[in-house]
């Protein structure tokens, strides 16, 4: 009798982890029939979860290779901070090799808006170049609205553009 407990308890202890994969896999499948990727919803970011889910599809896609499991929180959140990074070099050549000439008025024009949330202000500044892209030179936590503070906002936002060209 012991062993067909034992028997039980290993076959309901499968069963849950089949279950788990089963929800694993409708969430990818989810994840993959939705045209958009909800990473922030609701004044919060959706779980990291989803995020290496997003990450396995698209290793998979590219190189048709599964990744069995991704690391924790610290090399999610160093790949978000070389994203970024990325995504500074990025915006800084843009608007170096778009130049521009101030005389035609060809050149890079510059856009903000702010946002507030939780009595939290916020400003973002973008960027749009002589050739119709506009990018985002970054968000940033904004304490005041006076045009000093404006302006120290805006040079922390191309001191920060500054040096991710240095450091590339």
């Amino acid at each position: 009798m012991e062993a067909n407990n034992d028997k039980i308890q290993t076959l309901r202890h499968e069963i849950l982890e089949k279950e788990n994969q089963i929800a694993e896999l409708e969430e990818i499948n989810q994840v993959l029939n939705d045209n958009k990727i909800m990473s922030f919803y609701n004044g919060q970011y959706t779980s990291e979860k989803k995020v290496n889910d997003v990450m396995k599809t698209v290793v998979h896609s590219l190189t048709g290779k599964t990744l069995s499991r991704l690391t924790g929180t610290g090399v999610l959140s160093r790949l978000r901070i070389e994203a970024k990074r990325m995504a500074q070099i990025q915006v800084a050549e843009a608007m170096v090799n778009a130049g521009g000439d101030a005389s035609t008025v060809n050149g890079n024009c510059l856009h903000q808006d702010a946002t507030s949330k939780f009595h939290h202000h916020f400003k973002s500044f973008q960027i749009t170049t002589s050739d119709n892209i506009t990018d985002s030179l970054g968000l940033s936590e904004f304490a005041g609205g006076d045009s000093k503070t404006l302006i120290a906002t805006f040079q922390e936002n191309l001191s920060e553009l500054s040096n991710a060209l240095k450091h590339d």
